[in-house]
């Protein structure tokens, strides 16, 4: 779900894996309604 999204939204910068893969979980989480996440990133 969040590969397509991110390759056709994020075309001049190219992520690192694992910050594609934060990115991805806070999109899940939202779409779950989560109300509380933490997120860092460095």
């Amino acid at each position: 779900m969040c590969d397509t999204a991110l390759s056709t939204s994020n075309t001049y910068h190219k992520l690192r894996d694992y910050l594609e893969k934060a990115v991805c979980a806070v999109k899940q989480a939202l779409a779950a309604n989560r109300r509380q996440c933490l997120l860092a990133m460095t």
